[in-house]
C-alpha cells in the first residue's frame, strides 16, 4: 500500500534575499542594478537526494520601479562542497505592475544533494536612463541656420556662414553681417526679430509673458575689437510698452568668439520683444569686415546657463544628460534633460514551494497522546481527584518501508523541510499533519535471495494543526 508524504512552504517568498550586486530593500522587494544574470534574489533550503518540488512565485513590479523587469526562475542542487550537481531555469518572464504567478518545476535531486538554491535571476540589459526635463531653450533656430529673424544694420549685407570653430556643442553655423562701405560707423550689428529703434514695433518678435524673467545669451565675433551691447524693447499690439534699454557692454577681442548675455523681466502688458545685437561705439570699418552671431539661447530663468540646443550641449553641463528638439531640428524650441539610471525593482508578493514523495508502505505507527491530566491521591477517599486540561495531539513514531535507500532519503528530504508534512494513505492516519522531531533512523531490511534489499525509515513525529 503506497503512502505519500507531501507538504509546502508558504513563506518561501519571504526567504528570498538579494545578492550582490543587487540591493536589499523593504517589504520583500529587491533592486536590480546590473543585468544578464549578475543580479538575483535567492533562497537556500536544506534538502536531500530525491527531493522534488514545484515553486510558485507571484511577482510584480512595485511602484518604485521605472520599467518592467525581465527575469527567470532558477534552481541549483548543491552538495556539501557547494558543487552544483544539477540546475535549470524557466524561460524569460516579464514582471509588470500586474501581479502574476510563475511556476518552476524541480526534478528529483541527485545523490549527494544537501541543499537547493532557488533564485529569481535578472536577464535584462540595463534600461535606458530616466530623463527629467531641466531646461528649455525657447529660440527655435539657435544655430542660426536661416536668415528669417535677422537683418543688417547700417546698410551692411547679411548672410549665413558655415565651418565655424571654437563654439560650444558642435555649433558650426552663424549669421553674419559684412561692411559694404569703408569708414567710421557706430551701432553696427544685427537686428533680431525686429528693430527696437523703429517708431513702431514690427509684426512678430520674441514672444514673452508679462512678469516673466528671461535670460538671453549669444556668441559674437567681429573682425575689429570693441564693445558690444544688446538694445532691446518690449511691445504690445502695435505699440511699444516703454523706451528701449541697453544691456551692459561686453568687450570683444578681434576675431574671438565671446559670449554676450543679459537678464530682463518682461513688463506689464508686453507680449513680445525685439532687439539689436550691436557694437555701439564708432569704429572705422573696412569693406569686408564682419560681425557674426550664433548659439542664441533664451530661457525662462534669472540665471544664464551653459549653452544647449536640440543637437548638443556645452561640455560644462554635467553628465548624464540628453537634449531634444521639441518638433524639428533648428525650427523649434529645444529641451535639456538630466538623465538618471532607471530603477528596476521586483517584488515577490506570495510564494509556495510544494513537495511530495512516496514510500512503499506505512509499516507501523507507534502512537501516543498526552492527556494532560494529573491525579491527586487522597488517603481513605473512594475517588481520586483528577485535574484535566485539553488533551494533546498525537505523537510517536512512523515506520515506512522504502524500496531503496534513495526512496528513504527522498522521504527524509521532505521531513527536513520547515513546513507541515501531510500523510496520504488508505488507513485511519490519512490526512495526518505532522512534523518530524528527534531523529530519523534508516535500517536496511535483509533481502530475499535474488531480491534487492529494502529500507526502513523510522521518524519521531508530532501532530500539528495548521
Amino acid at each position: 500500500m503506497t503512502v505519500t508524504l507531501s507538504g509546502d512552504d508558504r513563506l518561501i517568498h519571504a526567504k528570498l534575499r538579494a545578492e550582490s550586486p543587487s540591493e536589499d530593500v523593504a517589504e520583500g522587494k529587491w533592486k536590480v542594478v546590473a543585468a544578464n544574470g549578475d543580479d538575483f534574489a535567492t533562497a537556500r533550503v536544506a534538502v536531500g537526494p530525491g527531493f522534488s518540488s514545484v515553486l510558485t512565485l507571484t511577482l510584480a513590479r512595485p511602484i518604485e520601479s521605472d520599467v518592467d523587469a525581465d527575469v527567470r526562475l532558477a534552481y541549483r542542487y548543491l552538495d556539501s562542497g557547494e558543487t552544483v550537481l544539477a540546475s535549470g531555469q524557466t524561460g524569460t518572464l516579464t514582471v509588470t505592475a500586474t501581479a502574476t504567478e510563475h511556476i518552476l518545476t524541480l526534478p528529483p535531486a541527485p545523490s549527494a544533494t544537501v541543499a537547493v538554491e532557488l533564485a529569481v535571476v535578472s536577464v535584462m540589459d540595463p534600461p535606458a536612463p530616466v530623463l527629467t526635463l531641466s531646461r528649455t531653450n525657447l529660440y527655435s533656430d539657435p544655430r542660426c541656420t536661416a536668415l528669417t529673424d535677422w537683418a543688417a544694420r547700417n546698410s551692411w549685407t547679411v548672410s549665413l556662414v558655415t565651418g565655424q570653430t571654437g563654439l560650444p556643442a558642435g555649433v558650426t553655423t552663424a549669421v553674419q553681417v559684412a561692411c559694404t562701405s569703408a569708414g567710421a560707423a557706430s551701432h553696427s550689428g544685427l537686428n533680431w526679430v525686429g528693430n527696437p529703434a523703429s517708431t513702431s514695433p514690427a509684426v512678430g518678435g520674441m514672444p514673452v509673458t508679462p512678469g516673466q524673467t528671461y535670460a538671453f545669451s549669444a556668441y559674437m565675433r567681429a573682425t575689429k575689437a570693441g564693445n558690444v551691447q544688446v538694445s532691446y524693447r518690449f511691445a504690445t499690439g502695435t505699440g511699444w510698452t516703454a523706451a528701449g534699454v541697453d544691456s551692459p557692454a561686453v568687450s570683444l577681442a578681434a576675431n574671438t568668439w565671446t559670449r554676450v548675455s543679459f537678464v530682463v523681466t518682461a513688463p506689464a502688458g508686453a507680449d513680445r520683444m525685439q532687439a539689436s545685437w550691436r557694437m555701439p561705439s564708432s569704429i572705422t570699418w573696412a569693406v569686408g569686415d564682419t560681425i557674426r552671431l550664433t548659439a542664441l539661447q533664451v530661457e525662462k530663468t534669472d540665471q544664464v546657463g551653459p549653452y544647449f540646443d536640440g543637437s548638443g550641449s556645452d561640455a560644462t553641463i554635467p553628465t548624464p544628460k540628453s537634449t531634444q528638439w521639441q518638433v524639428g531640428a533648428n525650427s523649434s524650441p529645444s529641451d535639456l534633460y538630466t538623465a538618471t539610471a532607471a530603477v528596476v525593482m521586483v517584488q515577490a508578493l506570495e510564494g509556495v514551494l510544494e513537495y511530495s514523495t512516496d514510500a512503499e508502505e506505512l509499516l507501523g505507527a507507534a502512537l501516543e497522546r498526552d492527556l494532560r491530566r494529573s491525579v491527586a491521591e487522597i488517603f481513605n477517599v473512594e475517588q481520586s481527584l483528577i485535574t484535566a486540561g485539553t488533551a494533546g495531539l498525537l505523537a510517536g513514531q512512523l515506520t515506512f518501508l522504502c524500496a531503496s535507500l534513495a526512496q528513504a532519503l527522498a522521504l527524509d528530504s521532505v521531513y527536513r523541510m520547515s513546513g507541515l508534512v501531510r500523510l496520504t494513505s488508505d488507513d485511519e492516519l490519512d490526512g495526518l499533519q505532522h512534523r518530524a522531531v528527534g531523529r530519523a533512523r534508516f535500517n536496511p531490511e535483509q533481502a530475499l535471495p535474488g531480491k534487492a534489499s529494502k529500507w526502513l525509515l523510522v521518524i519521531d513525529f508530532r501532530e500539528q494543526a495548521r
